[in-house]
Order: C-alpha cells, then structure tokens, then sequence
C-alpha cells in the first residue's frame, strides 16, 4: 500500500504540476494580455491628453474668433458710415464731373482747331523743307562745279606755265 498511496501522491505530484503548468501558461497569457491593455490604456491616455489639449486649443481658438466676430461688427459699423459719406461725395464728384465734361467739350473743339492749324503748319513746314533740300542739293552741285572748275583752272594754269616754260 505504501507503493500505492506513493504511485498515488505522485500521480498528485505530476498533476498538481500539470496544472500548476497550465497555470502558469495562464498566468502569462493574462500577463501578456494585461501587458496589452495596459499598453492600449497608456495609448488611449495619451489620446486622451492630446484630444483634452486640442479641446483647450479649440476653445481658446473660439474664444478668439469671437473677439474677432465683435471687431469685424464694430468695423461693419464704421465701414457702413464711411459708405454713407462716400456715397454723398460720391454724388459730388458727379457733379463735378457733369462740369468737367463740359469743359472738356470745349477744350476738345478747341483742339481740333488748334489740330488743323497744326496740320496747315506742318504741311506748309513740309512744303519748306522739300524747298531746302531742292536749294541744299543745287548748293551741293554748284559746289562741286566749282571745285571741279577751280581744278581745271589750277590746271589750266599749270599747263599755261609749262607752255611758258617750253616757249622760252
């Protein structure tokens, strides 16, 4: 019996083992597992945290563009009288305008005159100058005819000489 109750506490020896085995293999896996969450947890704080910053920037944002929406309404206002003004003085400078025009008018029959004296001026300036250069080219050929004769008398006198010359 001895044996038996031997075989026996070591059949409980080699089963307590096996399950102390299993249960170690579950304690590693519910570490691993634990391990994950964690992980997973420390991620979703760290989102957390950031979502927290981000909503403290948006508000702070919000905040901003609220001001903002209050100037831009107090600029509204002022840019609305500044449109009332504009308009009247708008309605002035028409007026001025409506004037100018008609001075213009004027000043514009005015220059076509003054235009046609200056077309008469310039036609008669062409007329002159076509003159000139007929004038300038005759001066030129009479230059040259009488460089060209002060050549032949130079010659003719040159010639003259050597006759002298030869007849003595």
């Amino acid at each position: 019996m001895e044996i038996r109750s031997i075989i026996d506490a070591v059949d409980a020896l080699i089963a307590s083992e096996q399950t102390l085995n299993e249960l170690k293999l579950q304690l590693s896996e519910s570490t691993t597992k634990l391990e994950a969450a964690n992980q997973s947890l420390s991620v979703e704080t760290t989102e957390k945290r950031e979502v927290q910053h981000e909503l403290a920037a948006l508000k702070e944002q919000h905040d901003v563009l609220i001001n903002e929406k209050v100037d831009l309404h107090h600029k509204l206002a002022e840019l609305k009288r500044q449109h009332d003004a504009l308009t009247n003085e708008k309605a002035e400078v028409n007026q001025e305008l409506a004037q100018l025009k008609q001075q213009l008018e004027g000043a514009q029959a005015a220059a076509i005159d003054t235009n046609k004296e200056a077309e008469l001026f310039q036609l008669q300036a062409k007329q002159v100058k076509e003159e000139l250069e007929h004038f300038f080219l005759l001066s030129r050929t009479q230059s040259e005819v009488l460089s060209a004769s002060d050549r032949l008398n130079g010659r003719m006198i040159s010639l003259l000489r050597q006759f002298a010359e030869e007849s003595n």
